[in-house]
């Protein structure tokens, strides 16, 4: 398969909380999901149902346990070889908010596997 993306992946295997809004806003999915990866433009998470959503909320727990937030746009939600799905989100923050929430996840997960 080609790579198309522009920044590399760093992979974090980090739960994740999500709320998932339908073009009305009205609230069509939440669940806990696992965070695969994530770059400055987007993310990769898996969970157990498909996430018909067109807009997402992601909320983590930082390093210090206060939970931080980011938005985005669903671009997919794909069944994985393992009977899950796999959801393709890219991000709708500003750059600096999006840089903070990546290093916060990164550096809690990094705490994680340790």
């Amino acid at each position: 398969m080609i790579e198309r993306r522009k920044q590399t992946r760093s992979t974090i295997n980090y739960p994740v909380y999500f709320i998932g809004w339908d073009k009305d806003g009205n609230v069509t999915a939440q669940d806990i999901a696992t965070g695969l990866n994530v770059n400055e433009n987007g993310m990769l998470i898996e969970s157990d149902s498909f996430i018909n959503a067109r807009r997402i909320e992601i909320m983590v727990k930082s390093k210090d346990k206060t939970t931080i937030k980011i938005n985005g746009a669903i671009i997919y939600s794909t069944p994985s070889n393992k009977g899950k799905f796999r959801t393709g989100i890219c991000f709708e923050e500003t750059p600096e908010s999006t840089l903070l929430f990546i290093d916060e996840m990164i550096q809690a997960a990094s705490l994680a596997d340790a």
